[in-house]
């Protein structure tokens, strides 16, 4: 499975032509998903298995407080000039579930090409007040007990309660 997604429609002759089209999506706005990925909302969900992921600091952004990460004071980092990786991880030993969209992309010419293009995004939504300091966006992060709704699109289909209320951001 190779992150970034790779429609199962994009016009490509070579595995490596499809993975330079802009279709190529590592995220999937879940304010979008209906408009962009209409197809794949009932058919092919996922969850995606991650320790961690990373956020980009903007230059000149504020961030919290290091001494006290419960109530951030925002402060700017002396001379930053290029963005800055964070790694966001859950405390304790527990993966985090993200959801997923994926496809499978076929070349043109099947047989000259070989193994189709498994490919996976990761729905986004809104930053909770958490990380907003930080972006704007984050993974839509499942608990264990909300999976089996994200997964199962024969009894909780994307337009439904259920899945709906999942995309809000993580609290």
């Amino acid at each position: 499975m190779r992150w970034g997604l790779v429609p199962s429609y994009t016009k490509a002759e070579s595995k490596e032509e499809a993975f330079k089209k802009s279709y190529n999506m590592i995220n999937a706005r879940s304010d979008n998903l209906e408009r962009v990925h209409k197809r794949l909302l009932d058919r092919k969900r996922c969850v995606v298995v991650v320790d961690g992921f990373y956020e980009w600091l903007t230059p000149g952004a504020s961030v919290p407080s290091e001494t006290d990460a419960k109530s951030p004071s925002p402060r700017k980092p002396a001379g930053s000039t290029r963005r800055r990786p964070f790694f966001i991880k859950p405390k304790g030993e527990q993966p985090l579930l993200l959801a997923g969209l994926y496809d499978c992309w076929y070349p043109a010419d099947k047989e000259e090409e070989g193994d189709p293009v498994y490919s996976v995004t990761i729905v986004t939504t809104d930053s909770n007040t958490q990380m907003a300091w930080l972006h704007d966006r984050l993974p839509l992060v499942l608990e264990p007990g909300q999976v089996s709704v994200w997964l199962d699109a024969n009894t909780h289909p994307f337009a439904s309660k259920g899945v709906q209320q999942l995309l809000n951001p993580y609290t």
